[in-house]
């Protein structure tokens, strides 16, 4: 059987490691680990769409549960040339893996990818690259990078075209283009895709003057490109000029043409010049800026960057968690028809006529379901009306409710001071420290009755009593309950009378005082009878211990006085009747009696003066280990061969404050009681820890024990357990002594047939002083 019950614990523990193993196992294939992810800008942090593409970024990162600890970098193109914008690049990738390992860098722009790609970092060769927001995409670069995938696009010109004429009613179309390689590049795209266009009017090169692209007719689109660097260039036709001469530009910028700004590129400084002079909505085919509050670019047919920051996210998602960049390849940005509502309602659109096919932005819940929106905000009211009037006639309810309440408070008041008028029971209620009693309670003391101070009150007591106050406030100023009995003077002529102080305190919920209420009762005849009876209870309780002790002494003295006298008159005896053996045996035992009743008187001496407190205690710190392996060795030859003398020792020595002689008295008495109540078996003499900073010293047998009613007596004077067992009965009673002068407590726990353990605690401290001497 003890086989089997070994097999299934080898089991048990064997399937419960298998199964820790497996879950750390499991846990550890499933911590997410971070990656470090840099990403760069085209333009300034301070443009709106970034703001929405860094929000989208995060989102989606957090979305699919990776660990991404994300950098953004602005490389600012505006601000330098070709050669500057290389270094600044180089510098930002730098300083984005200083420090730091590279999992993967995003690049959203064609300035950031091309100029981050080209500045020769190798970073940027080795690490995972997803592009975004490119409009003009250069296929060699991208194809030559293997470790590069993303999203291109291109502006879509006659789309945003028809979005000008659906949004704003204008065809006639212009733009900010100069000459940089960007700019060239959007010319040759912008010729690219209306050529061949019947229906619109190519005016890139100025061909046209400003009069007659305003004049063209109806149905008829047109694109005017501006330069807000090169002056010159927006009156390249002087032949066709109009009368406005070399001020076109600051005519299509201070008056309400029937022209709409289209954006094809990002330039913040011609944005800027524009939205200073022009108030109309404006077209956009980047969607930079889109959206933004208080923008003009009223809506156009092109891809989000928000939209463009998701796929660019998810699939950066999708290759750090294995997938390869050439796995996806270069992918065309999806564009939509876009609607900005709060520019499109001060265009004069409403919800019914937006146009048919374009996803709405900006628009609140209330305005896109205006009727629902409604009858909510009239059930709202209706609600709020009803549960106003409900609460009316709760009000007007309860107001009377306390009114009759208010009445019966006022007739048991009157009924209650009725019944207390005679009595010296009072009312007491303390507010900060104002304190309110009954009037009666004042009348009875020979003063008009008033309100007083906390501390005028605590004057009033005996200075035993302000201590017992003193705890009764603080407890009542945190909201418990206090009850004491206090001795004071309130009638002021020196007679002092015993009160009884029952209060509870309330306070808020952050615990703070309130107020309190309670009750102030004269016990002065209850207590000072109770007095009485306790000293005459006393003294009965005296006089019968001290009949007790004096019969307990004289049956004490007489029986070894008994035996001295008898075996002397027989010593005394004429004659040969008693042999020399005899004679030798009564010797003996009139030595032996001597012995006791010297040893009775000398413990009635000592229990008498350790009681009175004569004898002089000279308490130091001692060693408790010392102490018990020092009595060990001492009655180690003492104890009888057939018992075995065990020592038990606790984890660490302690130090105790005793009278180390006083002490070894009461364990040498433990020691020798055990000695003759254990018949066989053993004898454990030691010390052990216990908490509060206590030790317990012991002495442990396993001899005959004693039953509880036995226990309880075994400290009382002239108790024996055996009456035929030589000894005084005042021992244990000396022990006790003792030990409550040394400050220690004595306890005994025993059994009938398993035996006994007596023991004495005392506060310890340890060698270290972190525990507290008591």
């Amino acid at each position: 059987m003890k086989i089997k019950v070994k097999g299934y614990i080898s089991a048990i523990v064997a399937l419960s490691v298998i199964v820790l193993i497996a879950v750390s196992w499991i846990l550890s294939c499933n911590r997410t680990p971070e990656y470090n992810v840099a990403v760069f800008f085209s333009h300034d942090p301070l443009q709106y769409s970034y703001e929405e593409m860094r929000d989208e970024i995060e989102e989606v990162f957090k979305h699919d549960h990776l660990d991404v600890n994300v950098t953004y970098s602005y490389l600012n193109c505006e601000k330098w040339g070709h050669d500057q914008e290389l270094i600044e690049a180089r510098r930002l990738v730098d300083e984005a893996s200083v420090g730091r390992k590279l999992d993967a860098i995003m690049i959203v722009g064609d300035q950031a990818t091309y100029s981050v790609m080209l500045a020769g970092n190798d970073v940027v060769k080795k690490v995972p690259v997803v592009y975004g927001a490119v409009l003009y995409p250069n296929m060699n670069i991208l194809k030559r990078n293997k470790n590069m995938t993303g999203f291109h696009d291109s502006t879509d010109v006659v789309k945003n075209m028809e979005a000008s004429y659906t949004l704003t009613g204008n065809y006639a179309i212009y733009t900010m283009l100069d000459r940089t390689y960007l700019d060239k590049c959007t010319y040759r795209q912008v010729y690219k895709q209306i050529d061949g266009h019947k229906d619109i009017l190519n005016n890139l090169d100025w061909t046209h003057t400003l009069y007659e692209i305003c004049h063209l007719p109806v149905g008829t689109y047109s694109i005017t490109p501006f330069s807000l660097r090169d002056m010159s260039s927006n009156t390249a036709n002087k032949e066709k000029s109009d009368t406005l001469g070399v001020n076109n530009f600051m005519f299509v910028m201070r008056s309400f043409s029937n022209m709409t700004y289209m954006q094809l590129k990002y330039d913040a400084e011609g944005l800027a010049m524009i939205r200073m002079n022009a108030h109309k909505p404006m077209i956009t085919a980047i969607g930079n800026e889109f959206g933004r509050p208080g923008g003009n670019f009223v809506g156009g047919y092109f891809a989000t960057l928000r939209s463009i920051a998701h796929d660019m996210t998810h699939r950066l998602v999708k290759i750090l968690n294995g997938a390869k960049p050439e796995e996806f390849g270069k992918t065309i940005s999806p564009k939509q028809f876009c609607v900005d509502w709060r520019v499109a309602k001060r265009c004069g659109f409403t919800i019914n006529n937006l146009p048919q096919g374009y996803t709405v932005f900006n628009l609140t819940w209330q305005e896109k379901h205006a009727t629902l929106y409604t009858a909510l905000t009239y059930i709202v009211v209706l609600l709020i009306i009803g549960s106003f009037v409900v609460l009316l006639r709760l009000f007007i309810k309860e107001r009377n409710q306390k009114k009759k309440a208010l009445r019966r408070v006022e007739k048991e008041n009157i009924m209650y001071n009725m019944a207390v008028e005679n009595s010296e029971v009072y009312a007491m209620e303390r507010e900060g420290s104002a304190i309110t009693i009954s009037d009666a309670f004042w009348r009875n003391n020979g003063y008009e009755p008033h309100n007083i101070d906390a501390s005028d009150f605590r004057r009033m007591l005996d200075p035993d009593s302000r201590e017992v106050y003193d705890k009764g406030h603080e407890a009542v100023s945190k909201g418990e309950a206090y009850q004491a009995d206090i001795l004071a003077d309130f009638g002021g002529n020196g007679s002092y009378k015993w009160y009884r102080l029952k209060a509870k305190g309330v306070v808020d919920s952050a615990g703070c005082f309130i107020r309190s209420y309670g009750m102030l009762m004269n016990v002065d005849d209850f207590i000072r009878r109770e007095d009485e009876l306790q000293k005459a209870r006393k003294l009965a309780e005296e006089a019968t211990l001290k009949e007790s002790f004096l019969a307990n002494m004289s049956h004490e003295i007489r029986t070894p006085l008994n035996a001295i006298v008898g075996f002397s008159n027989l010593m005394l005896m004429q004659g040969d009747e008693l042999s020399a053996e005899d004679k030798q045996m009564f010797a003996e035992t009139i030595n032996t009696n001597n012995d006791l009743l010297l040893k009775l008187i000398n413990d009635i001496l000592d229990l008498s003066r350790v009681e009175s407190g004569e004898i002089q205690f000279v308490m130091k710190l001692w060693s408790v280990k010392d102490i018990i392996e020092r009595l060990y060795n001492t009655f180690l030859v003492q104890v009888p061969k057939h018992l075995e003398l065990r020592l038990s020792k606790a984890s660490e020595d302690v130090l105790i404050k005793v009278d180390e002689s006083r002490l070894s008295q009461v364990l040498s008495n433990f020691l020798t009681n055990a000695c003759k109540f254990t018949p066989e078996g053993s004898i454990t003499l030691g010390w052990t820890l216990a908490e509060g900073n206590m030790v317990e010293l012991f002495v442990e047998d396993t001899g005959i024990g004693m039953t509880e009613e036995e226990s309880k007596m075994v400290f009382s004077r002239f108790y024996k357990k055996n009456e035929f067992k030589q000894g005084t009965g005042l021992g244990l009673s000396i022990c006790k002594a003792i030990v409550i002068r040394l400050g220690g407590k004595i306890k005994v726990k025993s059994a009938v047939g398993k035996g006994s353990r007596f023991s004495v605690w005392f506060g310890c401290q340890n060698y270290g002083g972190v525990m507290n001497n008591r």
